[in-house]
Formats: structure tokens, sequence, C-alpha cells
């Protein structure tokens, strides 16, 4: 943050506190009804008063101001998932530097994105998620997004399109972050339990790209996971894994 223009550093700091607002309001509800919902409601109500008790045109058009910045809020925010992603100009580690983790040692991180089972696919938000390498080189993340539930994403080295190192803005703290960017891959349950037991599996069929966001409160463990994605996209890129 300290690099970027005193006027970026304003206007992101506004969408970090936004985004937390937004979110908090939304994820929290009263009678059935969230807060940001209660909030639309009030807005609406002072407009219908002003025009049932005939209040200046000037008062009028600023609640209807209000209320059209606070539904174009919420809908910014939703579309984008309640956090914004900073790229920073920072190069990938050279092949010298790369210390990738053993096969199935896992890493503790916030996930932020879409993530899915065979049945389930929804957008959490900075979500308790364990990362690891599978036997057969793919990259596993196993998200809770509920107590004792959890969702996935498997990616490997010849889905994987792009990895982003930054910053993820959400309130007071920029949190270190990468951002993966991979093809998804549509496959049955059974088929990703076969996966990470290390079995034969039909070959996948590709979705659109997706890109995930891990964010760290450990650096070393940032650096372990960058690494490790950096190693086996290279060793892709150099003939030693196969497709």
């Amino acid at each position: 943050m300290d690099s970027l223009s005193f006027p970026k550093r304003i206007y992101y700091t506004y969408l970090a506190w936004v985004y937390v607002i937004t979110h908090w309001t939304t994820t929290h509800h009263f009678i059935g009804i969230s807060l940001g919902g209660w909030w639309k409601l009030l807005w609406w109500g002072l407009l219908l008063v002003s025009w049932w008790r005939g209040w200046a045109t000037a008062v009028a058009i600023t609640i209807g101001s209000i209320l059209a910045y606070t539904h174009f809020v919420y809908w910014r925010a939703r579309r984008n998932g309640y956090s914004k992603f900073v790229p920073a100009n920072a190069p990938l580690p050279p092949d010298s530097d790369l210390s990738p983790l053993p096969i199935e040692t896992k890493v503790s991180l916030q996930a932020t994105g879409v993530f899915s089972t065979a049945h389930v696919e929804t957008h959490v938000l900075l979500q308790p998620a364990d990362y690891w390498q599978t036997p057969l080189q793919e990259h596993a993340v196993m998200v809770e997004y509920e107590p004792a539930r959890y969702l996935y994403q498997f990616f490997d080295a010849h889905t994987l399109q792009e990895i982003q190192q930054g910053m993820l803005l959400l309130g007071r703290t920029p949190l270190p972050t990468l951002a993966i960017r991979f093809l998804v891959t549509w496959q049955p349950q059974e088929q990703t339990i076969k996966l990470y037991l290390n079995e034969q599996y039909e070959e996948p069929e590709y979705g659109p790209p997706r890109t995930v966001y891990f964010s760290f409160t450990d650096e070393a463990d940032r650096q372990s996971v960058l690494h490790t994605i950096v190693h086996s996209a290279r060793q892709a890129r150099a003939g030693k894994i196969e497709g």
C-alpha cells in the first residue's frame, strides 16, 4: 500500500471499509431481514414520507440519491465478492530460491472465492482453509464454510493460468495474498476422492477460468505455498510432469 499514490490509498481504504460494512450487514439479520435490507427499507420509507408530506424537492432528491448510492454499493460489493485484490509489482522467485513443500504437507490459510463440492458451490470470504499438494501433483484446497462442512478446489500445473502476489483489502489491515487463476475441473465427488487417494480416474472436463485468493498471517506460510505452486508450474513447463 505504501507504494501507491495518495489518491489510490484513500480510494482503497474507502473500498476496504465499504466491503467490511456491506458484508457484515448482509450476513447479519434481524427478524429474518438482513441489516443491509433494513437500511435500504429505511431510505425507501423516508422517500415515501417525503412524497406523502410534500417535503422540499431538495430533500427528496437527497434521500433518493442516498437510496440509489446504497443500492449501487451493495450491488457492487456483492459482485466483487466483498473484497478487493491489489496486485503487487513483485517478481516470482527464481528457480534457485524455490523451497517447495513436501507432498501432502498442509498449510493453513484464509480462502476467498468460489469453492464447491459435487452438489454445493458458494462464495466464501476469508474462511479457514488447508492447502496441500497430492501425490499426483494436484494442488488441493479444503475450506471449512460451516462447522464440519467443507468445500474444495483442485488445480494443477496444466490448469494453472496465473499466480499473482498482492494484498487483499478488507477492513483496516491489508492481508498478504496470492491470487490463483486456473481452469475449473468439473468432476464427480467420487472422482475427487479417487484423486486424493492417488487412484486412476477419467480425464476431467475443463470449465471457465476462476480466481481464488489465499491470504496469510504468516509470511513463511505464504512463501511456502507460493514456492510450491511456482515449482510445480515450472516443472511442468520443463516437461518433468506429465500432462
